[in-house]
């Protein structure tokens, strides 16, 4: 009877110490989906209180950041407050970079964004939306060869992309250059291509996209 006795305060601590972790866990959960819900609202308000209910929730600053950088009643200078701390809580999420950059752009900082979109790059070196960020910014910024180069990386990690870099690409370079250089040796990059070059009449690029004639000797051979 005594050892039955001295086992009770053993297994009221174990209760104890579940109910307290279960409560714990509970309160979590009830916190993530109330942070969740708010986020959904999509106002600067429902975001505040999100970040008040997870404030080491890195989406949560990112979609703030977005909201500020992309409404009409936001302001670049609180995107940048908020997207600096998703991409500190959340340094290897390249989009969060990659906003950050354009909200500092817009803001007047190039040099910031750059050193942003670098960092972008560096997390998520073959994602294509970074890609086409960092390519448009070299564009706008006077930097063609820089262009060139991203717009190289981005089709041979995304073909589809073809229609949308080739009229960008085209303001600073000739098409048979680009259709050498840049344009990956794809069939979808070549669909895309061909309506291109056939709108544009440019026949020296349409010539780059066709195999040399063989030489009938060696066919002999």
């Amino acid at each position: 009877m005594e050892l039955v006795l001295e086992r009770w305060p053993s297994r009221i601590l174990a209760a104890a110490v579940a109910a307290a972790a279960t409560a714990a866990l509970s309160l979590e959960l009830w916190k993530h989906v109330e942070a969740v819900v708010l986020a959904q609202d999509g106002t600067v308000a429902g975001l505040e209180r999100a970040q008040q209910l997870e404030p080491k929730n890195a989406d949560l600053f990112w979609r703030m950041g977005r909201l500020q950088l992309f409404s009409e009643s936001g302001s670049p200078s609180a995107a940048v407050a908020a997207l600096e701390q998703a991409t500190k809580l959340d340094p290897r999420t390249g989009i969060y970079w990659a906003d950050l950059a354009q909200a500092r752009e817009s803001g007047g900082d190039v040099e910031g964004a750059a050193q942003d979109l670098a960092r972008a790059q560096a997390a998520e070196p073959r994602t294509p939306v970074i890609l086409w960020r960092a390519m448009s910014f070299a564009l706008r910024n006077n930097q063609p060869e820089r262009a060139l180069e991203l717009g190289r990386e981005l089709l041979a990690a995304a073909p589809p992309y073809a229609g949308q870099v080739l009229p960008q690409l085209a303001e600073v370079a000739d098409l048979s250059t680009l259709v050498g250089t840049v344009l990956p040796a794809d069939q979808w990059a070549f669909d895309v291509t061909v309506p291109f070059l056939s709108d544009r009449r440019d026949l020296n690029a349409a010539a780059a996209l066709c195999p040399p004639p063989r030489d009938p000797t060696l066919a002999a051979k």
